[in-house]
């Protein structure tokens, strides 16, 4: 079952005991350590334990060496030809603890050495290992490269090497005993680390026959590990890993959402920089619910050059400050918005204004938006109109108050579009412009089926747009009863008004999915057509041309308002079209929908400019320049 091929034969005397224990027939293991070490290699099997740290402490007391090998009784050893130099030449510095061939940089109150922070990219793992399984009786290996090597918090117990000297010095395996076969190797590899010993994740390959037993006796036995180090942990190794270059940066970004805003202003920088190696990233999403003053928070922000603070979260920066030595730190404040001109029909408007909002109605009357929930009358409002919506005004001072405080004691912030730029200028010491871009990747050119006689028009957005949407009220109308086989997809929430009225078998409705899900189900709307209708107001002048982007990336010609941002971004007839009013807009749009070459061409156009201008592989390095140059500042 087990390939020896890989195995050479160094020498018939080298000075490491190796100790393993177990309930069945070791025999595979300890001939792989005499082809290994010789035939009179030293090897100590304890039989039938009552749980593995007595066992392993009774196996090193009885081993020849001083170098000690703790070994699993279901793994093959196919260690390189110069192991042994290389291996004693980190066992024989002081310094040095326990040496694995897997582990991790940081340890959580949670216990779990594989988890770190909530991290799906597991940056904080250490090694590989390959696991072997027999699948329809044929014997199969699959290797889990887990990540680099080097210094470690802890260290899996798979395969354990140390110094009689360490475990005389720490107490031996037995000191402490959480579980028969659990946690005596994070315990005793932790307690090595915290009395100041190196614990390392070096290069040996193994072959594995098991991936792990997560049973009810691993949860006990975790449940009383955690118990007894709750007070010393979180633990890391050198602010998330000592093997970075030296010019390697660590962003990290606090509280991001599940938005938009923060899919494209973090998310997607951030992925792609790490994808390119340019820098070391984290960011902290809505789900992993990490607050700045819980302990698991300290190993990130100790060991980030550069924390990002997104719009809205003005608070953080204060707080982070409160906790933590930011001396070599920078921050940057990222908005995408214009902050002091909210559109009182984003759901954001609740959470910065200090004013009631009233809309005006057709027939010239009002009916309430806002009201600040403190108005004397504010209970009667709500009876009397039940959608009216309530915010605090005392407490959105205070926001704003905080705003402002942030924005002049960032290093930098961080905008979509020079229009911004000029906004914050007037509050920061430093305004960098970071458009937001495309990840090409995740906007793959899909050939879908299409219905040549069906032409999909196709809008996205919230109720926020409610207001812009009304722009189309008319000519929607208008087109759709003109034009039977044009279809209105309308891909969004909580939108309703006027699009009810229209033919219900002209109109197709599509709900919001997640971010991660966004671009994909995008795509398969099958769009012949997209609109960005814009009113042009000044909380519009501070939005980007992301949905002209989306729509470039998809090879989508797109109608836009002739307004900021997209007569900036736009070549009106070549790379889209703009439009100011009603009858420009049919115009326009009966040139789309009667020519499909048309609609291609102007597509391809698009496409052509938004990767050349707004590729994420262009845009993120912008982001680590504007990062190193704060660090020299």
């Amino acid at each position: 079952m087990f390939d020896q091929q890989n195995i050479v034969d160094l020498s018939k005397t080298i000075p490491v005991s190796f100790v393993t224990a177990t309930t069945k027939d070791a025999s595979a293991l300890t001939r792989s350590i005499k082809d290994l070490c010789g035939e009179h290699a030293d090897i100590i099997v304890i039989k039938n334990p009552d749980n593995l740290s007595e066992a392993y402490d009774e196996g090193w007391k009885k081993a020849r060496h001083d170098i000690v090998v703790f070994v699993h009784d279901d793994v093959q050893l196919r260690f390189p030809k110069n192991w042994y130099p290389e291996l004693k030449k980190l066992i024989d510095d002081k310094s040095t603890g326990f040496l694995g061939v897997a582990g991790t940089r940081g340890l959580l109150t949670t216990g779990k050495w594989f988890e770190f922070l909530g991290n799906p990219t597991h940056e904080h793992l250490l090694g590989s290992v390959t696991h072997g399984s027999v699948v329809d009786g044929k014997y199969e290996e699959h290797t889990n490269v887990y990540g680099d090597f080097g210094d470690a918090v802890v260290l899996d117990g798979c395969l354990l090497i140390t110094t009689k000297r360490v475990l005389e010095d720490i107490g031996g395996f037995s000191k402490e005993i959480f579980g028969k076969f659990h946690f005596y190797d994070v315990a005793t590899t932790l307690r090595a680390h915290m009395a100041g010993y190196r614990n390392f994740v070096i290069n040996l390959p193994i072959v594995h026959m098991s991936g792990g037993n997560f049973s009810d006796d691993w949860a006990e036995a975790r449940d009383k590990f955690v118990e007894k180090y709750r007070k010393d942990l979180p633990q890391v190794v050198d602010s998330l890993g000592s093997q970075l270059p030296a010019d390697k940066l660590r962003l990290f970004s606090f509280r991001i959402g599940m938005d938009g805003c923060s899919y494209y202003r973090i998310k997607i920088p951030f992925d792609k920089i790490k994808k390119m190696k340019l820098a070391e990233v984290m960011y902290q999403d809505a789900l992993s619910r990490l607050k700045i003053d819980d302990s698991n928070a300290t190993e990130i922000i100790q060991g980030s050059d550069i924390i990002f603070l997104r719009g809205g979260h003005t608070g953080g920066m204060k707080r982070i400050q409160l906790n933590f030595d930011c001396r070599n730190k920078k921050f940057i404040y990222d908005t995408d918005d214009n902050d002091f001109e909210m559109s009182p029909y984003n759901d954001a408007y609740g959470a910065f204004t200090v004013e009631d909002f009233w809309h005006d109605l057709p027939d010239g009357g009002k009916t309430p938006v806002w009201i600040d929930k403190d108005d004397p009358k504010a209970e009667d409002i709500g009876k009397k109109w039940p959608g009216v919506r309530f915010y605090n005004q005392a407490e959105n001072k205070i926001r704003k108050e905080d705003t402002i405080w942030t924005l002049q004691n960032v290093d930098a912030v961080t905008v979509t579009t020079e229009y911004l730029a000029n906004v914050y200028r007037k509050y920061a010491k430093k305004v960098y412009v970071l458009p937001n871009a495309i990840d090409f990747d995740l906007w793959p050119r899909v050939p879908l089926n299409k219905d040549n006689k069906e032409i999909r028009i196709g809008w996205a957005g919230g109720a926020s747009h409610f207001a812009d949407l009304q722009l189309l009220r008319a000519p929607i109308t208008k087109l759709l009863k003109k034009n039977k086989n044009c279809k209105f997809v309308v891909f969004g929430s909580g939108l309703g008004g006027w699009i009810n009225d229209l033919p219900q078998n002209q109109v197709e409705r599509v709900p919001w999915v997640a971010s991660n899900a966004y671009s994909y189900r995008k795509i398969c709307l099958n769009l012949d057509i997209a609109l960005a209708p814009l009113r042009g107001v000044e909380f519009d002048r501070g939005k980007s041309p992301i949905k002209y982007l989306e729509a470039a990336a998809m090879g989508v010609p797109m109608l836009a308002s002739n307004v900021t941002p997209y007569r900036e971004t736009i070549e009106d007839g070549v790379t889209g079209y703009l439009f100011n009013t009603k009858g420009e807009f049919l115009d326009k749009i009966e040139k789309l929908i009667s020519s499909a070459k048309h609609r291609k061409e102007i597509g391809e156009a698009a496409y052509q400019y938004c990767y050349k201008n707004y590729n994420a592989e262009k845009i993120a390095p912008k982001y680590v320049e504007v990062c190193k140059e704060l660090l020299r500042r």
